[in-house]
């Protein structure tokens, strides 16, 4: 596979530079400095953060000169692409053959030929000047010469380097600084400092130059969608690839079922009627839940409103059903042009609702182009998609400044959303729909659940819900340490999915714990069991009502939290990790309220169930303190999201 990689990579590389080089406007500023050198025929060292290299094969193409490149595997990438361009590499760094590496850089530079270093590579620290290029400056007497580049327009990889990667269609500035000279008598330490401060001095002002050029907004725009949707494409296969190992059990079924849908085949069932309808969006089960509540008081609103109502995964839409959620309920459609194009055309939406983070490009494109107001609700961006989102800078702005309206769950989503584009007096902080989806709704609907309900009598049932890969032998090595001084102790343990299932039963079965299936134990309630293993969608809830106590998942490892208002609702005290991001106001309520109780770590988990275990008399005070606080809230953001929405309807 490495070997595939090594031959591929180079050569998208190569294609990508050429396409880069020949579609940019380069402006050279101080070119004079290397001319000057030039004309002397004598090479230099040129100099270059190391993440501002990507560039320069372009820029040199075909030149007499050779770059020090790593010898880690990353590093043969960069080699080749350097071949292809006709450049020389000479392998090494200063963690791998450093001494070998300048020995073999001093004899090029000795026969004529020009070499690039990166004073910062391969490893950092970001603009530090390392030692050996000024070792090699002395013993040659050959000039550095500072040389960087700069693009208005750019993708950003936020690594210890923030590595640059410019776009096609652009403007970009390649900037030179003073050369540097270093004699034997000269002090290393001070010129380290001398060239660090070049090529900071010559970063910052073709920073500053490249983002004043002007520019083709429109064409740019147009380029970018289409890279987007080229390369989702292109990679398509592979996503497909990636959810088949992730889902293997599932995934033949559920392709079957939905593919025809997503390539747009299912909105022929649609007929239109006079009213345009609304169209919702939102990608599974929690997120239908947390829309319930608003769709309903739209549908009260505006009776004859019609709903559309699409959805990402199958519980998504087995929920919705379940729900009625809307009049016309399917699949997703993918996010590529021509399949948006046919979706639009049939339906044509009054509006679109996104909810929280479903924020599609093409989507976006296809309702801003017609004119359909797009609002995001309960909108939300973690940390994590945030970084994500500045590595695509230039298409999360172009997304986000087509967004109409962002009602966010908390302040620090709203200014996200406002970083990356959206107007700040289209965003408010609504805060959390979630909070309005209460128990009696979660039973409303045309389906109905499973019975489940345990005998209480002589145990006492932990639930914990929504576990992440990983969590699941902490907790089970918990409730088996805990069980020695409380036998009476059962847990239902609930996967986040179901993939999960067998790796948890083998788990506990090395613990020697009597374990059965949640759908095994409802075709036969008798049956003994310790560990009730949770293998089935969508009725979690069922769980939350029946223990005693419960612990919300995705927070002993950092995934963010899940959320802990569904126990909160039945009167639970709701145990949670210290990574809570997603759910960061729910979870501070509950502790404020005394009926949330966060552990650091799966020993603080044990001594803090060890206490509710000694005081059980607590348990039901503190559940209460939690359903209390979660009511507080109940409706309020419901009416604010809905006062937002009806200025459009």
């Amino acid at each position: 596979m490495q070997t595939f990689w090594n031959h591929i990579v180079p050569r998208i590389a190569w294609l990508y530079l050429h396409c880069v080089g020949k579609t940019s406007r380069v402006l050279w500023v101080s070119r004079h400095q290397r001319t000057v050198l030039e004309e002397r025929s004598d090479p230099v060292i040129y100099a270059f953060w190391h993440g501002r290299q990507f560039f320069f094969p372009y820029v040199y193409r075909n030149e007499p000169a050779s770059v020090l490149v790593s010898r880690s595997k990353d590093g043969e990438i960069i080699a080749r692409v350097m071949r292809l361009f006709g450049l020389g590499a000479v392998r090494g760094s200063s963690s791998r053959g450093g001494v070998r590496a300048l020995v073999e850089l001093k004899r090029v530079l000795e026969s004529g030929v020009t070499v690039g270093v990166t004073p910062d590579g391969p490893r950092g620290p970001q603009r530090t000047v390392a030692s050996g290029i000024l070792y090699l400056a002395q013993k040659t007497g050959k000039p550095i010469l500072p040389v960087t580049y700069s693009a208005k327009r750019k993708m950003i990889f936020h690594g210890w380097d923030d590595y640059w990667v410019p776009f096609p269609f652009n403007s970009i500035v390649v900037r030179y600084g003073h050369p540097i000279f270093i004699s034997e008598s000269d002090d290393l330490q001070k010129k380290s400092e001398e060239l660090r401060r070049e090529l900071d001095r010559i970063t910052s002002e073709s920073d500053h130059q490249a983002q004043s050029q002007k520019e083709s907004s429109q064409v740019w725009e147009s380029f970018i969608y289409f890279i987007y949707s080229f390369f989702l494409l292109l990679f398509s296969p592979l996503l497909l690839l990636g959810v088949f190992l992730k889902f293997p059990s599932n995934f033949f079924s559920d392709f079957r079922s939905s593919f025809s849908a997503r390539l747009g085949f299912s909105i022929e069932n649609w007929t239109p009627g006079k009213r345009r309808p609304l169209w919702v969006h939102a990608a599974s089960l929690g997120e239908c839940r947390a829309a319930f509540p608003l769709v309903r008081a739209i549908k009260k609103e505006y009776p004859d409103q019609p709903i559309i109502y699409s959805v990402t995964t199958r519980p998504g839409l087995e929920e919705a059903k379940r729900l009625q959620c809307g009049d016309f309920i399917t699949y997703a459609p993918l996010d590529i042009p021509w399949i948006l194009e046919k979706f639009f055309k049939r339906l044509r939406p009054k509006m679109f609702l996104l909810l929280e983070s479903e924020i599609w490009p093409n989507w976006v494109r296809q309702a801003h182009k017609r004119g359909i107001p797009i609002g995001i609700v309960n909108g939300r961006i973690s940390q994590k998609s945030f970084r994500r989102y500045l590595q695509f800078r230039s298409l999360a702005t172009m997304v986000m400044q087509k967004i109409d309206f962002v009602s966010a769950r908390e302040p620090m989503d709203k200014e996200r959303f406002i970083s990356l584009g959206v107007k700040k007096e289209r965003t408010v902080v609504a805060g959390n729909l979630k909070y309005d989806y209460c128990p009696p709704e979660w039973k409303a609907g045309a389906g109905s659940q499973e019975p489940f309900h345990l005998s209480h009598e002589g145990i006492c049932v932990w639930a914990a819900g929504s576990l992440r890969e990983g969590e699941e032998k902490y907790i089970l090595e918990v409730f088996s340490s805990l069980r020695k001084d409380s036998p009476d102790l059962k847990l239902i343990l609930a996967p986040r999915h179901l993939g999960q299932v067998s790796d948890t039963l083998r788990i506990s079965e090395s613990l020697g714990m009597k374990s059965i299936l949640k759908t095994i134990w409802i075709q036969n309630p008798s049956a003994p069991w310790d560990l009730m293993v949770w293998d089935s969608l969508g009725d979690l809830w069922l769980a939350y009502r029946e223990c005693h106590f419960a612990f919300v998942g995705g927070s002993l490892v950092p995934k963010g939290g899940q959320n802990p208002i569904e126990p909160a609702w039945f009167a639970k005290p709701v145990l949670f990790g210290k990574s809570m991001e997603n759910f960061s106001e729910p979870a501070r309520i509950l502790l404020e309220s005394g009926g949330g109780i966060q552990v650091e770590n799966p020993q603080d988990l044990k001594a803090k169930i060890e206490e509710l275990l000694k005081n059980r008399d607590r348990i039901g005070p503190i559940g209460k303190s939690a359903k209390e606080a979660v009511q507080k809230f109940s409706g309020k953001k419901k009416k604010k999201t809905l006062e937002i929405i009806k200025g459009y309807l």
